[in-house]
C-alpha cells in the first residue's frame, strides 16, 4: 500500500503539471470510471460544476 502524505506544505510545494505523457501506459477502464467518479465529487469554486470530460 501506498504512503500517503496530507502534510498541507509538502502538496503545496511539491506539486506539479506533468506536460509530457507516456503514451505507452493504459489505465483500465474500471480504474478511469472510478477515477472520474471520485473527481466529480471535488469542490468547484461557487459550487458551479464547471468540468466537461471528453
Amino acid at each position: 500500500m501506498p504512503v500517503i502524505n496530507n502534510d498541507f506544505s509538502d502538496i503545496v510545494y511539491n506539486r506539479r503539471s506533468i506536460r509530457n505523457f507516456d503514451t505507452s501506459v493504459k489505465i483500465p477502464r474500471e480504474e478511469l470510471l472510478e477515477i472520474l467518479d471520485k473527481t466529480v465529487t471535488a469542490p468547484s469554486s461557487v459550487n458551479m460544476q464547471p468540468w466537461r470530460f471528453v
